[in-house]
């Protein structure tokens, strides 16, 4: 994931910045996903969509960030094949 955020231009890479550190306090906006990306989040930041999970309760573990539209297919196809 880092290295999606490193090839972002500097605006929207400081965006997703700061929308990461939000999490630590549960700020932004987040949303459960369900069906197949069940017990998965979704952070929504301007046009990309950040997914994480929640490890232990306390330890959010980001797992794929893109822009908006395909993400969820992308995400849950590359977590099919695994």
């Amino acid at each position: 994931m880092s290295q999606f955020i490193e090839s972002l231009s500097p605006d929207p890479k400081r965006a997703i910045r700061r929308g990461l550190k939000g999490l630590e306090n549960e700020e932004g906006n987040i949303k459960a996903l369900g069906e197949d990306l069940a017990g998965h989040y979704r952070l929504k930041i301007k046009n990309y969509r950040i997914i994480f999970v929640r490890d232990n309760g306390s330890i959010i573990r980001c797992v794929y960030a893109e822009r908006r539209g395909a993400v969820y297919e992308r995400y849950s196809a590359a977590i099919r094949q695994k």
